[in-house]
């Protein structure tokens, strides 16, 4: 197993039992450093009044906590927030960059690169999540789509951090059940109601649920009641 696949799994697997924010979070952290040899990682969140503010690092080291506070001011981690997409610094030596603080102070610590991703709900990014790396160089898509990941789980963690209990958990999985059941009649009715297969039909009801910005299982209950509409008007 690579050490990006044993990271996202060990992470993974600390969401499905008891967890605080905190603590989860910088193991999260650890992870994502070690996966990505980089001297360290921080999640940044943006407080009520709209400004970056760093929740948690990797390392608790004096200067690299300074410069996540740099971080939080400008560049790739403000960046990533403020966009609402990956941000690179490949090199600071090779390339005039726009955030002369920042450039000082990674090279008072002595760290070159960052990549930073948002940390996003709902489309919106609320944040970033960014590491530096004392050794030069792109990083590729893939390891951005990877920390992307991380910072997806992070948000999850944030989110969904009141403990849910084995019952209620027995609920959603039926409820997620009822929607499947919904998702499987709704595909029925368009296969109907169009003459298509059952494939054309499920892409139709996922256009429609994208149209409409709702989600699979309300753009089904809509078509089923439309089709309950149609027998009733008949």
């Amino acid at each position: 197993m690579s050490d990006m696949a044993r990271a996202l799994s060990t992470v993974s697997a600390s969401l499905v039992i008891p967890h605080d924010v905190a603590g989860t979070l910088t193991a999260l952290l650890e992870e994502v450093t070690q996966a990505f040899g980089a001297v360290a990682c921080s999640v940044a969140v943006a407080d009520r009044h709209d400004r970056l503010e760093v929740l948690t690092s990797s390392s608790h080291r004096e200067d690299l906590l300074t410069l996540h506070d740099v971080q939080a001011a400008e560049g790739p981690l403000f960046e990533a927030w403020t966009h609402g997409r990956p941000v690179t610094m490949p090199d600071i030596s090779s390339t005039t960059h726009p955030w002369p603080d920042l450039t000082a102070a990674m090279e008072t610590v002595g760290v070159c690169s960052a990549l930073a991703v948002p940390l996003r709900w709902g489309g919106q990014p609320l944040g970033a999540v960014g590491l530096v790396r004392t050794v030069p160089g792109d990083f590729d898509a893939a390891q951005a789509v990877h920390l992307q990941a991380f910072a997806d789980l992070a948000m999850l963690v944030i989110v969904h951090a009141d403990p849910v209990s084995v019952r209620t958990a027995v609920q959603r999985i039926d409820d997620a059940l009822t929607g499947r059941i919904a998702v499987e009649q709704a595909k029925g009715a368009l296969a109907y109601l169009h003459d298509s297969t059952t494939a054309d039909a499920y892409d139709l009801l996922r256009r429609r649920a994208e149209e409409a910005e709702v989600t699979l299982s309300e753009a089904a209950h809509i078509v089923l009641r439309e089709a309950e509409q149609g027998r009733d008007d008949a």
